[in-house]
């Protein structure tokens, strides 16, 4: 029998950064914040440790659109200066979480339309002859995933 390898959807099949920066205008949306910061600026934001994870850099944000400032500017001194801000305007657990919840749903619908990462076509073909593939994600439904396989047979074909 094949060996079982398991691999990450987002960001190893699909390339999800334009999903995830989608998602984070979303949450500030969802609280009533105007996201004024580009794509280029989340993921400069994203490269930092302290705010690497999602839900981390979901509060950074929210800190960063509270206070008034634009994320390119607060950017030159981090990530101090966004740990000093998410000090001053930090996001209560309510908004915290109903961020988190508009970011899941543009995810999970907007990670399902990224193209694949480079390289991830053939390296899945050839993994698919001497293995069994199988998904694992938090991002987006498993089913919603298989939904589109077909699709995704036919492009790689």
């Amino acid at each position: 029998m094949k060996p079982l390898v398991i691999l990450d959807f987002d960001g190893v099949i699909r390339n999800s950064k334009r999903a995830s920066y989608l998602g984070s205008r979303a949450a500030l949306k969802a609280v009533g914040l105007k996201a004024v910061y580009s794509a280029d600026d989340y993921w400069r934001l994203r490269g930092f440790k302290e705010f690497n994870e999602r839900r981390k850099a979901l509060a950074a944000i929210y800190s960063v659109a509270a206070s008034g400032k634009k994320l390119k500017d607060v950017l030159r001194n981090a990530p101090e200066s966004v740990i000093a801000l998410e000090k001053e305007f930090p996001a209560p657990a309510a908004l915290a979480d109903a961020m988190e919840e508009a970011n899941k749903k543009v995810v999970a619908v907007k990670i399902l339309e990224a193209p694949f990462v480079v390289g991830a076509r053939n390296g899945l073909k050839k993994l698919g002859k001497i293995a069994r593939l199988a998904v694992s994600t938090s991002r987006c439904r498993l089913r919603d995933i298989f939904a589109t396989r077909q699709r995704t047979r036919q492009r790689l074909r």
